[in-house]
């Protein structure tokens, strides 16, 4: 399968201090990769490499096109992303380029899947904290790009509003045909949702291992009573915390 993703002997340093220590993975079109590692351990500065807001001072980031178009990239920060003083249907529009035709229907359409279509007059603070994140969400897939970068897009989230919304991001990613690298600390997430889990170390981040994740899409909270997923989920937290 061809890459959309390439990462190759990949190294960052803030201040003098190594934060990412040559890493190497490609990451194919429409999968979905979770991050997993300690806190601090660089997984968010791996996603600001891959989204360019940072340069590695080594190695090499590059990208593949699709479908003759270029590969393009959206970045759902982990503090939701929104405009304040503009309403959700405000913000959807103002998260294209002026000169990308977006047709109502379909803002419409997506609003409708996220949930929110009914909300789309309301300001931001008006919205709970799960319509807040779909809002985020929203803004970034509207643009339609190749690869969506989450940095733990459901943290804040109650755990049926997680189930919901897992669900939801199955639907879309499948429609869309997205590859998501999404960083999370939640295991059972990740491992609900992706294709892979990469797994970190503690700073600076080295890829200590990769686990490819079996079950067919789409995936319910059904599948935390497979033993096979407890398996997996134990055995990625084990690989987490050994030195």
């Amino acid at each position: 399968m061809k890459y959309i993703l390439n990462i190759e002997n990949v190294s960052f340093s803030y201040n003098d201090k190594l934060i990412i220590d040559n890493i190497n993975f490609d990451v194919q079109h429409k999968e979905i990769i979770s991050i997993v590692g300690p806190s601090g351990c660089g997984k968010s500065t791996l996603l600001r490499l891959v989204s360019q807001l940072e340069t590695p001072q080594s190695g090499n980031i590059s990208t593949n096109h699709f479908n003759g178009e270029k590969s393009t990239f959206r970045y759902l920060f982990q503090d939701y992303d929104a405009f304040p003083w503009f309403t959700t249907l405000e913000n959807i529009r103002k998260s294209v380029p002026d000169t990308t035709i977006i047709l109502n229907d379909e803002i419409e359409n997506l609003l409708t899947k996220l949930g929110i279509w009914e909300s789309r007059n309301k300001y931001p603070k008006e919205l709970s904290v799960g319509m807040r994140k779909r809002l985020g969400l929203a803004r970034c897939l509207i643009a339609k790009p190749t690869l969506l970068l989450l940095d733990e897009p459901f943290s804040a989230l109650d755990i049926d509003t997680k189930i919901e919304t897992y669900s939801i991001l199955q639907n879309i990613q499948k429609e869309y045909e997205q590859t998501i690298i999404m960083i999370t600390h939640d295991l059972q997430e990740a491992v609900l949702l992706s294709n892979k889990v990469l797994i970190s170390s503690s700073l600076p981040f080295k890829i200590k291992s990769i686990t490819d994740i079996p079950f067919e899409y789409p995936r319910t909270d059904k599948i935390y009573a497979d033993f096979r997923f407890q398996e997996l989920t134990n055995q990625i937290r084990k690989e987490i915390s050994s030195k």
